[in-house]
């Protein structure tokens, strides 16, 4: 995240402001006015809770006479504090006229004094440390110190210790130092790192080990980790003292190529947050970022460490592990064989077995969700070219299922709808739902409680067992009955032509869904050749239950034609819809096929139904004779029924 300084009023309060620098990248704290000290307020742990989270922002400021500091090298940062600006070398001064400039002398009228403050730049990555050592001649060094790794700047509207208040002179993106500005700065010590999000991120990904072995090892070596951290705290120890002390050990490790670094997050992130419980004389949860603020002070101490050090360390544990393992090597073996068992019974007893007697008194399978289209936890893929309008037609959908509205003059019931977009920018979502009339308020209300809409949604890919496991909980956790996904190239991270693309993405999320009796549709777009489906890989509609190739014939003509029934649909394979305005709509067509209405009409007749019987009852009459009707065929019968006066099968084919 790039970080810069917002443009904030004069009279901006410290909530105010510490919320802006929060948006604005930066991690903050509380300090007690009139000091620098980072630690007066969260204690000497206070680089593993600093945060940028609105919630813990408000709880520190509000009601308060704190002021504010900034955690420049966790938020990438890097800053040269100007005490003599009559001493800043030429090439220096030029580079620091193109920085946002922070007055730390702001009531002071001397222009000397006035120069006097914080210049403040961004970092890609690196980690520099705090002090000057680096500008070594004489006609560079007295102009002032610099601030980096776990370097802190008191920043506006925070008073000065000398009176007064810090100001902004200049605000806006902080700049990447020069390389000959870099070269005079030293890297970071092992005692004053905090990474930042980007080195946390970095280091997650390249400290994983590989192999079955290195794996099993790995796992034992984060459950000894885990079991440390719970025997401290039950003894009495601080939650957040002993997560930061664990996180460090397995970061070490992790750097040692002892262990995986993911794996070991996870793990220590889910032994923390089952130490919170409600009820009690501690916390009930843990604080926002509490945890992140931990890792990046954890992962900033292992990556400062030389690597004579590392190597040094990955060789004692080695050594140590060989002894004990030449004594109990089955000690191990034994212990992974039953946490295997245990896996096994617990996967064993969680599995879920069909209720043949239940399954036989289901009276009807096949409720649909969107009428026509989608049955109750299917899945459904509709692809066309760009610009048909995939995302219209679903909005609308998700719109009426969320509101209970008719869809093809066929009622729905009120129910929760999970959209997943990637792909529409917000003014373009705000002017559809004008366009097809759900701006009043009330239906706005409405909207909120049924359709939660995830604008660019920051999921795990949807080919990946995270990915999968994180859609399918985030629709548990709202109760959605369908999901739809706009679009679904957007939500992989594998190849798009790869067909192990969409063989991993059917096996980590459209099969869970369909276990979860989600409904899904997912959209996608179609390759040059709308003949050979949808872009890329052609397992794509491998693991669906329906999918839909959509074209536009005209402007307000859409043809939806199904390729694949799986769950075998009834009706026509081959619909129109026509797109209409005031509201911005879609009807249906033609969906019904003459000669199956015909077929229909002369047994309804046969069955003795007369003029005056309704759709409910020619629906009824027909399916328990045996014949597949859908209820738009049963309207289209009962409307042809109406007809007076024929009273033989003849007439009634006759007059239709």
């Amino acid at each position: 995240m790039s970080i810069s300084i917002p443009k904030l009023p004069s009279d901006a309060d410290a909530l105010t402001a510490a919320l802006g620098y929060a948006q604005a990248g930066w991690y903050v704290g509380p300090v007690k006015q009139g000091t620098k000290n980072p630690g007066s307020i969260l204690g000497a742990a206070w680089p593993t809770h600093t945060s940028r989270e609105p919630e813990v922002i408000a709880s520190w400021f509000a009601g308060t006479n704190y002021g504010v500091f900034l955690h420049v090298g966790r938020s990438g940062a890097l800053v040269l504090d100007v005490d003599s600006p009559s001493r800043v070398p030429d090439w220096l001064r030029a580079e620091l006229d193109t920085t946002p400039f922070h007055q730390t002398r702001a009531n002071v009228n001397l222009p000397n004094e006035q120069a006097r403050g914080h210049h403040i730049f961004s970092l890609n990555g690196e980690s520099y440390g705090n002090g000057i050592s680096g500008f070594t001649s004489r006609s560079e060094a007295g102009w002032g110190d610099v601030r980096g790794s776990n370097g802190v700047i008191v920043v506006f509207p925070s008073q000065h210790p000398a009176g007064g208040q810090y100001a902004w002179e200049r605000a806006g993106e902080c700049p990447e130092p020069s390389g000959e500005l870099k070269q005079r700065l030293r890297p970071a010590a092992d005692n004053e790192v905090a990474a930042s999000d980007r080195e946390v991120q970095d280091f997650l990904s390249r400290y994983v080990v590989k192999g079955d072995v290195a794996e099993r090892e790995s796992e034992a070596r984060i459950g000894t980790i885990e079991v440390s951290a719970a025997r401290k705290v039950a003894e009495g120890a601080s939650r957040h003292d002993t997560l930061a002390e664990h996180l460090a050990w397995a970061m070490d490790d992790a750097r040692s190529d002892l262990l995986s670094a993911p794996a070991a997050t996870v793990a220590l992130k889910q032994w923390f947050d089952s130490e919170f419980a409600p009820g009690g004389t501690r916390r009930a949860k843990p604080n926002e970022g509490e945890f992140l603020g931990c890792l990046s002070w954890a992962v900033g101490q292992a990556r400062a460490k030389p690597q004579s050090a590392v190597d040094a360390r990955r060789e004692r544990v080695l050594d140590v592990e060989s002894e004990v393992r030449s004594v109990n090597d089955w000690v191990l073996d034994t212990l992974m064989a039953e946490i295997t068992t245990q896996r096994t019974k617990q996967r064993v007893k969680d599995q879920r077995f069909v209720d043949f007697q239940h399954l036989m008194k289901e009276q009807d399978l096949s409720e649909f969700v969107v009428p026509h289209f989608l049955y109750e936890g299917d899945q459904a893929l509709i692809y066309s070219q760009a610009g048909v309008g995939k995302s219209l037609l679903t909005l609308e959908w998700a719109c009426k299922l969320a509101l209970g509205s008719a869809i093809f003059d066929e009622n729905t019931t009120p129910m929760t709808v999970l959209y997943v977009d990637q792909e529409n920018p917000r003014q373009t979502l705000r002017d559809r739902l004008e366009n097809m009339g759900f701006s009043d308020p009330n239906i706005l209300d409405k909207l909120n409680t049924n359709l939660k809409y995830s604008l660019y949604s920051e999921l795990h890919p949807l080919d990946t067992k995270q990915g999968g496991k994180d859609l399918v909980a985030l629709a548990a956790e709202v109760g959605a009955s369908i999901v739809i996904v706009d679009t679904t190239g957007s939500l992989v991270e594998g190849e798009e032509n790869s067909n192990d693309t969409y063989i991993s993405f059917g096996k980590y999320t459209v099969n869970p869904m369909r276990a979860a009796g989600i409904a899904g549709i997912y959209l996608d777009h179609a390759g040059k050749d709308l003949g050979r489906g949808a872009r890329g890989g052609s397992a794509k509609a491998k693991d669906m239950d329906v999918v839909y190739q959509m074209t536009l014939k005209s402007d307000y003509q859409i043809r939806m034609v199904r390729e694949k029934n799986r769950s075998n649909y009834e009706g026509d394979a081959d619909v129109m819809l026509k797109r209409a305005d005031n509201p911005l709509r879609h009807d249906l067509v033609a969906a019904t096929t003459e000669a199956r209405v015909q077929g229909l009409l002369q047994r309804a007749v046969a069955l003795g139904l007369g003029p005056n019987t309704g759709r409910p009852t020619v629906h009824k009459a027909l399916t328990e004779a045996g014949e597949s009707c859908t209820q738009r065929q049963a309207a289209e019968v009962a409307k042809r029924l109406k007809l007076q006066g024929p009273s033989t099968v003849t007439e009634v084919l006759e007059r239709s």
